[in-house]
């Protein structure tokens, strides 16, 4: 037995998780509830490539609503539109430093004396100088 909650419902969130098979996806709220919805095969393209391209990108998900009897939570029965909203959130701090200015401030740290001391060859042999493995024939 399924109780309807709504004909249709507009739910704003992240799809964090999928079973394609059975066209189940996991939608995060932006409160950070998890809601699950069953998507038609029609929608499975754009569930797949946002989880393939691990990107934070919120979705604009119209669809019906209800409580199955086997469950407490309320999911999305039957998703009628599944959009990528065109603007997602920024998740970082846009006042932070980028993280090469990090960088260039730390090595104005370190003496010349010391940068000098460093194998002009340590790129491409990174694995030789930390892990001690034979050096790769150039």
């Amino acid at each position: 037995m399924v109780k309807i909650v709504n004909n249709e419902n507009e739910i704003i969130g992240t799809i964090t998780m999928a079973d394609v098979k059975n066209h189940r996806i996991v939608i995060m709220l932006e409160d950070g509830t998890e809601m699950e919805a069953i998507f038609p095969p029609n929608q499975e393209e754009i569930v797949v490539s946002s989880l393939s391209k691990r990107e934070r990108l919120e979705f604009n998900v119209t669809g019906i609503t209800g409580y199955p009897s086997d469950k407490r939570k309320k999911i999305i029965l039957e998703i009628k539109t599944l959009s990528p909203l065109s603007e997602s959130k920024i998740y970082y701090d846009s006042m932070s430093k980028p993280i090469w200015d990090v960088f260039d401030e730390i090595l104005k740290s370190v003496p010349k004396e010391d940068l000098d001391k460093l194998p002009s060859d340590a790129a491409e042999q990174h694995d030789h100088y930390i892990y001690g493995t034979s050096k790769k024939k150039a």
